[in-house]
């Protein structure tokens, strides 16, 4: 950009002085401006000049150790965070800091002070003075001689979060433990976030500095106590003394954690009306009463309702990530099983238990993701990534029952032959399999071979990953925990599979997996596109019961890629018009399609989705709100 149209983006004249509505509240303060709240951390007490002022906005910017600020660097970064921004705004430019370590006359040029004093005040402090400090560039708060980061408070009107986290001033945030940063909106039960200024992170060194990240609460947070959306295991639970491998990685690279985001409860099957401990965050899509599914729901919640969070961490075992992307119409990509280390994430089946990623836009997720991914298993798979790529079309999942949705999803494959130049496999993978069954089933068709290996498998460990809660919740009340009537059921199930029982699930899941891999993905000598429907699409209002719980089966295409521990996309394509009972009008709900790709094929998977999205004219990211295209 131009100084011309940088300029116009900078202050003509001087800016208010005044810090409206500055109150104390504990450990920060707290002000407004133009009904916009905001929230300030101390960042030192050291001694100030005394021509410094008692009370003031400023910004700051830090000035390297051998640099010398010039008219068109200060330009730029200002006017980065007047565009880019939400957090900083004109009234920051009251007075601008400089911090370096050397003397005023060689910390910045002269023209820097001119083009400052035209609208506000030049402040200088010696880096030196405030060594123990971490100071970034940004919005900050002059008060009680100290200087204070300031940080935008957003409300959580949707209900996607558990709890929202106070701020670590320390930018690589591995200063010390998290904690909870207990403030609220005026609106009765809503949290408020505190959010950083995008302008810490202008000059930005690594791969994810700046990136705001929401966390599904099953991951361990230093310092924070994990409850699962479930009251007695909150209770019975301790807080964490390391953070999860995952998220520590995250954080490593740069991304800010804002909070922790709401699931069904004990990572389960929980719709809103079996939301008994916590309410069920709210969907905002269609008339904004339609279920969020789960489990979760809090994370792709916060991704469809707030510009202000960029990624949101969930998890996925049997659609758990998938099913809350295809409702709140986003983006969700699973990984393939073995590259993101599960360390620190609660468990309930460890199989199919895999960290997944929920966003607005495709075209970010690759940076994130490989920034995410285990180094040394990661730059294995880089090999072999010229295979040639076929799509499989399984006749055993489609057509779906809602036509708009089969007419959307058609739709797409022709995209998808046209980009990759291929012809779509419609095939069946029962015939597949009946005329090539592997000889450990013994002739039986696919779906009486994996009919029980759920109940035998995942509700077995479902039941078992939490002995140690219910053993706690005995010992400590001497009665059972809550839980709701889905998770009861799952558990009495999974608790009668006997040893034997849950070895031969566990070797039919391997069995199939084998199959499928050679016969119908052909992975060694291709990659294999498989599409997928989620869900059938249709409105599921928040206030209607869900049907009596029926045993999954194995054979179900959730199931898929759990089983081959294949890398997984949700890819938002269409919005479906429907009547709603509850706004009494037209609204809509987002269609997506589901891609499976072969064990490794990660990266390519999200290249391939941007690029067809690209080729086709179709979107590659979908909105906040009721809609996920304008």
């Amino acid at each position: 950009m131009n100084s011309l149209s940088n300029q116009a983006f900078l202050p003509s004249s001087k800016v208010s002085h005044i810090v409206p509505n500055l109150r104390n509240f504990g450990h920060v303060r707290l002000f407004e401006l133009d009904e916009t709240n905001y929230v300030a951390f101390l960042v030192m007490k050291c001694p100030l000049p005394s021509t410094w002022p008692s009370t003031s906005l400023v910004t700051t910017v830090p000035v390297g150790q051998h640099e010398k600020m010039s008219k068109e660097s200060l330009r730029s970064k200002l006017t980065f965070g007047l565009q880019h921004d939400d957090v900083f705004r004109h009234e920051f430019l009251t007075r601008v800091l400089f911090v370096g370590r050397s003397e005023r006359e060689d910390c910045v040029e002269p023209e820097v002070g001119h083009m400052v004093d035209s609208w506000g005040e030049c402040l200088y402090l010696d880096s030196r003075a405030c060594a123990d400090s971490t100071i970034c560039a940004g919005p900050h708060l002059i008060a009680e001689g100290a200087l204070w980061r300031v940080f935008r408070l957003y409300d959580d009107m949707q209900g996607a979060f558990m709890v929202a986290l106070t701020p670590q001033l320390d930018s690589s945030q591995n200063a010390g433990n998290f904690s909870n940063l207990r403030i609220t909106s005026e609106d009765y039960q809503v949290l408020s976030v505190a959010v950083p200024s995008r302008m810490a992170f202008f000059s930005a060194a690594r791969p994810l500095d700046g990136v705001r990240i929401a966390v599904k609460d099953l991951y361990n947070l230093k310092g924070l106590t994990s409850s699962l959306c479930n009251r007695a295991y909150y209770r019975t639970n301790s807080p964490a003394t390391s953070t999860a491998s995952c998220i520590q990685r995250l954080l490593t690279a740069g991304a800010q954690v804002l909070g922790s985001t709401k699931l069904s409860s004990l990572i389960s099957r929980e719709e809103p009306t079996e939301a008994v401990d916590y309410q069920a965050p709210f969907n905002p899509r269609g008339d904004g009463y339609q279920s969020p599914a789960g489990s979760s729901s809090g994370s792709a919640v916060a991704v469809t309702s707030y510009d202000w969070v960029d990624f949101a961490v969930g998890t996925d075992t049997s659609g758990s990530g998938r099913r809350p992307a295809m409702v709140n119409g986003c983006f969700q990509f699973r990984p393939s099983h073995d590259l993101i280390e599960l360390e620190g994430m609660i468990p309930t089946f460890l199989p199919f238990d895999t960290p997944c990623l929920l966003g607005r836009d495709v075209k970010k997720f690759k940076n994130f993701v490989s920034a995410w991914y285990n180094p040394p298993v990661f730059a294995q798979r880089e090999s072999g990534l010229t295979r040639p790529v076929t799509v499989v079309y399984p006749l055993d999942y489609f057509p779906v029952a809602n036509p708009e949705q089969q007419s959307q999803t058609d739709s797409f494959i022709r995209d998808l032959e046209t980009f990759l130049d291929v012809k779509a496999s419609r095939l069946s993978i029962s015939e597949t399999w009946d005329r090539t069954t592997p000889s450990e089933a013994k002739g039986q068709s696919v779906q009486d071979y994996l009919q029980d290996v759920i109940v035998q498998t995942y509700y077995h460990d479902f039941y078992h990953s939490t002995d140690e809660f219910r053993a706690q919740c005995w010992s400590k009340y001497r009665k059972e925990p809550y839980v709701n009537s889905f998770v009861k059921w799952r558990w009495g199930l999974g608790k009668q599979v006997t040893k034997v029982q849950h070895e031969e699930g566990m070797h039919r899941l391997t069995v199939y997996k084998t199959w499928f891999l050679s016969n119908i993905m052909a992975t060694e000598s291709k990659d294999t596109l498989v599409v997928l429907p989620i869900a059938e699409v249709g409105p599921n209002y928040r206030d209607t019961p869900p049907a009596n719980p029926s045993v999954q089966r194995g054979f179900e295409s959730l199931f898929l890629s759990p089983i081959l521990g294949s890398p997984d996309i949700v890819i938002p394509i269409a919005q479906m018009v429907y009547q709603s009972k509850i706004s009494g009008q037209e609204e809509v709900l987002p269609i997506c399609v589901n891609l499976v790709g072969s064990p490794g094929f990660d990266l390519r998977l999200i290249d391939t989705v941007q690029a067809c999205l690209e080729s086709a004219g179709r979107a590659t990211s979908v909105q906040t709100g009721s809609t996920i295209f304008a």
